[in-house]
């Protein structure tokens, strides 16, 4: 009787075509997905779902666990190299996309059999991690099939831009990736919003560094600046390092919404979604805001108040960020601040507000009637009756922002000395709007503060 396995089967057509073929493997190639998504499956057939002693839940459990020797067997200094790469890989940070990333450098690097007869030597390392009866790397027989077919595949040419790797968690599909050298510059000319930690474009301003040519698109995600990955990073590090190398050459990686064939790319389109903007509007070349957009587009939703800015007492009825006018100045009066030490959270704002409302009525004071001037990139707070700047904050130094339910005409905002991830001294601003609505609107207009110049770069 014929041992064999519908996998390997699949693989054993992989290689005889790819042979066939004789050509290098790029990350365009119509059977790089299907052939990675192969190996995984093989990889995953079988395996222990309770993990033995050490609960994996995917094949990167343990590889993740080999080092310079495994119960006594030398690893090869190339393969440790692979997977502390991959052990510290910001783009790849979910077990499966950890794992995806791994057969791919695998792949490059022709080491996939070595991983394979690691296991195959050992097999009590084997049934702790795969079910005999179940699986091939679990079967003495169906390994050794498995690893003349990996034998086989290294004679293959593989190239792929292991750089773009930060879509591995969600698909083996992979967006249109390009690398860019733009001119130093103190403006870059994007408007950005984070979302689940990718770094996604908005808006380019027309005649920008970044619009040049059309090389960015809202849409894109920025993925490396500088050669420095951008996932997982705060919005804080991401314009400190757009400072720290503003005055050099600009190397910028981004993941392109739409590639070459004018085909989306789906999860940076979810990503777009859970930001309330519709992918649908979006072809390869459009600017959301641009002067095009002026005349189309009233009603289209792109001014709608992103999900970030609608507060808990208001999430079934949406409020316009600004007033009737679309002006960016109000009036207000202005209570007062506290002080809150090293603690800027949000929940410091019910507080804040009762106190500084409490000092102002215990010192008998007046309430002091102020403009509030809502710009790009900061907020300034002005005397009403004397002009006199009073406070000056970037939307990077306001760590949080809000009201009271109980007291709901007053809102305030904290903020610290300098940006929120290195603030050492945060303070509790207090205001009082002219209405409960208008209130509404300013706080509103603080938070969408953070999402639209938080990172416009």
């Amino acid at each position: 009787m014929s041992v064999s396995d519908p996998l390997l089967k699949i693989l054993k057509v992989f290689v005889l075509e790819l042979r066939t073929e004789d050509a290098i493997i790029t990350d365009e190639h119509k059977q790089l997905r299907p052939l990675c998504e192969n190996l995984e499956a093989i990889f995953r057939k079988g395996l222990r779902k309770n993990g033995g002693w050490f609960g994996t839940s995917d094949y990167w459990s343990w590889i993740s666990k080999l080092d310079n020797e495994w119960n006594g067997t030398r690893i090869s200094p190339a393969l440790c190299m692979i997977v502390n790469y991959v052990k510290n890989s910001r783009k790849a940070k979910s077990i499966k996309g950890k794992g995806r990333l791994f057969l791919r450098i695998c792949l490059l690097k022709k080491v996939l059999g070595e991983v394979v007869q690691l296991l195959c030597n050992n097999r009590l390392l084997s049934e702790t991690w795969y079910e005999p009866s179940e699986s091939i790397l679990g079967n003495e027989i169906l390994t050794e099939i498995f690893l003349s077919l990996l034998h086989e595949l290294k004679e293959l040419s593989f190239s792929l831009d292991l750089k773009n790797a930060s879509f591995l968690d969600d698909s083996w599909i992979l967006p249109e990736y390009k690398q860019y050298e733009f001119v130093p510059c103190k403006e870059f000319g994007v408007e950005i919003s984070t979302v689940n930690s990718y770094h996604v474009v908005l808006n380019v301003a027309r005649g920008s560094v970044a619009g040049e040519d059309g090389k960015i698109c809202a849409g894109d995600v920025l993925d490396e600046m500088c050669g420095d990955t951008l996932r997982g990073l705060s919005r804080s590090s991401v314009l400190s390092l757009f400072h720290k190398n503003m005055k050099k050459p600009m190397d910028l990686a981004v993941a392109k919404l739409y590639n070459v064939d004018g085909v989306k790319f789906r999860p940076i389109a979810c990503l777009l979604r859970l930001i309330d903007r519709d992918p649908n509007k979006l072809k390869p070349d459009v600017r959301w805001h641009g002067e095009e957009d002026e005349e189309e587009g009233e009603g289209d939703g792109f001014d709608r108040k992103p999900a970030h800015a609608i507060l808990p007492e208001e999430e079934d009825e949406e409020r316009p960020v600004h007033g009737p006018g679309g002006q960016a100045l109000y009036q207000a009066w202005y209570i007062g601040k506290i002080s809150l030490g090293n603690d800027g959270r949000v929940d410091r704002i019910e507080d804040g507000v009762q106190n500084a409302v409490k000092n102002l009525h215990a010192k008998e004071q007046e309430k002091r009637p102020v403009g509030i001037e809502l710009k790009e990139k900061e907020v300034i707070v002005k005397d009403a009756k004397t002009d006199e700047l009073l406070f000056q904050h970037a939307y990077t130094g306001i760590s949080s922002c809000g009201r009271r339910v109980d007291m709901i005409k007053y809102f305030a905002y904290i903020a610290g000395e300098t940006t929120c991830s290195l603030a050492k001294d945060f303070h509790c601003y207090v205001f009082e709007g002219r209405s409960e609505e208008e209130g509404k609107i300013m706080l509103c207009a603080i938070a969408q503060g953070f999402e639209r110049t938080h990172l416009l770069l």
